[in-house]
């Protein structure tokens, strides 16, 4: 489980921090809780509407989900969707050999907030395979 917002948790086994009643739930249930903090803040507490994490915070959390002891992943921000959207995008571009433009018609098909414009050219910077999945239906998978 990985969470990316900064709130300190009353929960013995539940460090860092804490999105919502997931990570609680997490620790009932003897789910491993991995915190990355990333910027931004929620919209609207934050209005740089190109505000994105930073390159290292990013890739931090898409290690974390590429190391196999660390798997299967649930991935969630304060809304779900945003830095959510973010990291699962990159996780898909570099480990299910989707392509930027799928990853990224994935994250807005799932709710990733279309004004939040820093957010895409994060997955478009990331290198894709030669051979890439281009197609998405709009099922999960």
């Amino acid at each position: 489980f990985f969470s990316s917002r900064r709130r300190h948790t009353r929960y013995p086994l539940v460090t860092g921090v804490q999105t919502c009643a997931l990570p609680i739930l997490a620790a009932r249930h003897g789910i491993q809780v991995i915190n990355h903090y990333m910027q931004p803040e929620d919209f609207p507490h934050n209005l740089n509407l190109w505000a994105h994490p930073s390159d290292d915070e990013l890739m931090a959390a898409v290690h974390e989900l590429e190391n196999p002891a660390n798997l299967p992943a649930l991935v969630h921000c304060s809304h779900g969707k945003d830095r959510t959207g973010l990291v699962a995008a990159v996780y898909s571009v570099r480990n299910k050999r989707y392509c930027r433009c799928t990853a990224v018609r994935q994250m807005v098909y799932f709710g990733t907030n279309g004004l939040l414009q820093g957010l895409v050219p994060m997955v478009e910077n990331v290198p894709e395979a030669a051979l890439c999945v281009g197609a998405f239906d709009g099922e999960a998978r």
